[in-house]
């Protein structure tokens, strides 16, 4: 477990088990690893990054950051998967909703944004930018990366962050406000 700015993180052993996010003063949310059932336990690098290989053409490492947890996905090749499912647990009331600009966010039961998902990024080993973007099925978050046309140089790699918002609000209009 991580603990930085009263905020914790907890990267289990078993990718399973997802990873706990708590924010000082807000719900806390689990994440679920994609392909977890593919995956095994852990392993903690030096720097404090937790690996999960994988069985399936793609593995998961998790980064503690000052504001959250980065996840990176790396593609092995092109008969991997190119939907990689972030099933998030939300306070009761809550949900994860994409936002036009393609970052993520996940709400509250009071409509406050607890946590932010920035916009999902893709590389291949040349450095060069894969095609990806957020879908959201009720509180699953998706990153489809469009990494199977052949033309990319692999491994892949995929990110989205998840951070505090650290009491940032959001105001929806329908369209007649």
């Amino acid at each position: 477990m991580t603990t930085l700015n009263g905020s914790t993180t907890d990267i289990p052993k078993d990718p399973e088990e997802g990873i706990d996010l708590k924010a000082k003063g807000e719900s806390n949310i689990t994440i679920g690893l994609p392909n977890a059932d593919e995956a095994k336990d852990a392993q903690r690098l030096s720097d404090g990054t937790v690996t999960y290989p994988a069985t399936d053409g793609s593995a998961n490492a998790v980064i503690p950051t000052n504001d959250g947890v980065q996840v990176l996905t790396t593609i092995a090749n092109n008969d991997a998967p190119t939907r990689y499912d972030y099933n998030v647990s939300v306070p009761e009331g809550g949900s994860v909703e994409k936002l036009d600009e393609g970052y993520a966010q996940i709400i509250d039961s009071t409509g406050k944004t607890a946590f932010y998902i920035s916009l999902p990024w893709a590389k291949d080993a040349n450095g060069s930018a894969v095609p990806t973007h957020f879908e959201v099925e009720g509180t699953k978050l998706i990153q489809v990366v469009d990494h199977d046309s052949k033309s990319f140089k692999y491994p892949v790699v995929a990110d989205p962050r998840f951070y505090y918002s650290w009491g940032i609000y959001t105001i929806k209009f329908n369209s007649t406000e």
